[in-house]
């Protein structure tokens, strides 16, 4: 299923003033994020974490201070909220695909 800026709200409801400011821009992350996963996900997690990704380019973006979202300086890196489970999700997809071949 390919991702939507809905289904992005619905998943994220705190990215809605970003996407009712800039609709365009919003997209544009979105699709940015569908060429950052890697086609090898799992069909059923592949669009979780597209939406977990574009959560994330946009909490860094300078559209995300506008929408309040925070970011903070740890470990001399940026993070942000999704930060952490965007981690988490991609390690135990590699641990996944490391059992299957």
């Amino acid at each position: 299923m390919a991702a939507t800026t809905a289904q992005l709200v619905i998943e994220y409801p705190e990215l809605a003033p970003l996407l009712e400011e800039n609709p365009t821009y919003v997209a544009a992350v979105l699709a940015r994020a569908e060429r950052r996963v890697s086609p090898s996900w799992t069909a059923e997690t592949r669009d979780d974490q597209v939406y977990l990704q574009a959560a994330e380019f946009l909490a860094l973006s300078p559209m995300g201070r506008n929408a309040k979202l925070s970011v903070e300086l740890t470990s001399g890196r940026f993070s942000t909220s999704y930060t952490d489970e965007l981690a988490l999700r991609k390690r135990a997809e590699m641990v996944a695909i490391g059992r299957v071949v």
